[in-house]
């Protein structure tokens, strides 16, 4: 369980959050990501991001395509 402010930046979420989910996610376990928080406080655009910062989202599915597990 993690608590960002709105400086927290999507590479900060990402390794934070993201990483170590991923890291269970390919030892066989089952992961959640939930993002919770007020209207307009972000989590679409933490989860999606934008092309030049792209969210947890695309990162993830980067780095599951780029994993040689």
């Amino acid at each position: 369980d993690e608590i960002f402010t709105s400086e927290a930046s999507q590479q900060e979420i990402y390794e934070k959050v993201a990483i170590p989910l991923l890291n269970k996610c390919l030892q066989g376990k089952n992961c959640l990501l939930f993002a919770y928080g007020a209207t307009s406080a972000g989590k679409t655009f933490t989860l999606q991001g934008d092309e030049p910062n792209p969210g947890l989202i695309p990162k993830i599915v980067i780095t599951l395509l780029s994993s040689n597990r």
